[in-house]
């Protein structure tokens, strides 16, 4: 089985990276090994960033070179093993590891992506944070769904009340224009006595390549104008893409986003926690749509 038309179902600026994403999505939906020599006629396009021709050495070193740097930051967590000069999926994923992963592979390689798929991104997200942490959550992105109230002030008095957030904690009402503040999900855990005062934390996610650049800083001060748990709040980011940087480059950007859930991440809690069925079946859907069937 192919994997669909890289120029076809992949909208960006093809580069080195991107192609690297879309072979790992060819070794997931094969199952097969992939050696460095296949790079030669896997990849028949020239890429606006090289302008190297398919057979152009440097290109398929380039290439390799990120596959082989993302085993040496990410260790066990990705989800491939290179050998020398062969890569292959490694054991122990169950399905939905790989349903999940294949998904972000492909929503991370669109240049723009639909409303329905940042959706399904966040209640993916939501719901895999929630079952990791043991939190409560609930989301508050634009626009709303599954029952959630139109207006962004009815869904923070929502989290609020649930929250047990007392007078102090919410304060001026948000302006009728305001969408969501850059604030997609919310998690908290409560005590008994249900007083305020509990853990908090608020995720914000990115599908877009210039995530670096959306940060909950400036959001968090915005909103915070609005309701601001005397507790504190933990700073989270989610983004499909798998991020591989310098060191320093790594603590510039926790220290700008917060706790950061990259793909690999993203898909290694679903080792430890349930989806819903409502959404492992959109995401499915969604893989399908793109034309490609998950081989096991």
């Amino acid at each position: 089985m192919e994997f669909p038309d890289l120029q076809e179902s992949w909208t960006q600026e093809l580069t080195a990276e991107i192609i690297a994403d879309w072979l790992e999505a060819w070794a997931i939906l094969n199952n097969k090994t992939l050696k460095r020599g296949d790079l030669s006629h896997l990849i028949p396009w020239e890429t606006d960033e090289t302008n190297f021709s398919k057979r152009d050495v440097k290109l398929e070193s380039n290439i390799w070179s990120i596959l082989k740097s993302r085993q040496q930051q990410l260790l066990a967590s990705w989800p491939f093993h290179i050998d020398s000069n062969k890569m292959t999926r490694r054991e122990g994923r169950h399905k939905t590891y790989w349903i999940i992963y294949l998904y972000l592979l492909f929503i991370s390689s669109k240049q723009e992506v639909t409303s329905e798929d940042r959706r399904n991104f966040e209640y993916l997200c939501i719901e895999l944070i929630a079952g990791w942490t043991g939190s409560n959550s609930y989301r508050i992105g634009f626009p709303a769904l599954r029952g959630e109230p139109a207006g962004l002030q009815d869904r923070i008095n929502i989290y609020a009340k649930k929250s047990h957030l007392i007078h102090y904690e919410v304060k001026f009402p948000v302006l009728p224009t305001d969408k969501d503040l850059g604030l997609d999900g919310v998690f908290w855990q409560s005590f008994r006595d249900r007083r305020s005062g509990g853990p908090h934390a608020w995720l914000q996610c990115a599908t877009g390549r210039d995530w670096t650049t959306k940060t909950m800083e400036a959001n968090n001060r915005t909103i915070m104008n609005h309701i601001d748990p005397a507790s504190g709040v933990l700073r989270l980011l989610a983004i499909p893409f798998c991020v591989v940087v310098p060191i320093a480059n790594w603590h510039r950007r926790l220290q700008e986003a917060g706790v950061i859930f990259d793909r690999t991440r993203i898909a290694e809690l679903s080792k430890h926690c349930d989806v819903s069925s409502q959404t492992y079946e959109l995401l499915d859907l969604r893989i399908a749509s793109y034309g490609a069937i998950l081989a096991t």
